[in-house]
């Protein structure tokens, strides 16, 4: 049987792991271009007409 404390260490190392896998993910090289692109989405202006 799975006592508290080990199963909270257990969420923590998941949530530690995906945690580095979304940073890995990230900053891996090939993703630079996309997420450069991306980064610049908040401010650009909008096209349409506010009524």
């Amino acid at each position: 049987m799975m006592n508290l404390s080990l199963l909270g260490g257990l969420i923590t190392l998941a949530f530690t792991l995906a945690f580095l896998g979304i940073a890995l993910w990230a900053y891996w090289p090939k993703n630079k271009e996309s997420l450069q692109a991306h980064r610049l989405i908040p401010l650009q202006d909008e096209d349409t007409d506010h009524v």
